[in-house]
């Protein structure tokens, strides 16, 4: 039997220039925060809720209650709707 040695010379070159891991790490919490801020904004409101006010705060922030100022006319329009609804007696 013929054993055969083999060499194998490893060269290991110094690196040139570190690169500094704090643009990695900012880049990262960035990176979570916005996943988070989505992740809250695409909440149901009871669920929002259901988290606490932290929360529901900023879930606030990213979908804010739609109020719409109604005009002369629509109120009247919803008064008479309501009045002709609540005179109607169903059978």
């Amino acid at each position: 039997m013929v054993s055969k040695e083999l060499s194998v010379e490893v060269t290991v070159e110094p690196m040139l220039h570190k690169r500094p891991r704090w643009r990695l790490r900012i880049l990262l919490a960035f990176c979570v925060l916005s996943v988070a801020l989505f992740a809250i904004s695409r909440l149901e409101p009871d669920q929002a809720k259901r988290y606490g006010p932290f929360i529901e705060s900023v879930y606030r922030v990213f979908n804010p209650p739609i109020e719409v100022e109604l005009t002369d006319g629509g109120r009247q329009f919803i008064a008479e709707a309501l009045s002709s609804s609540r005179s109607t007696e169903y059978r």
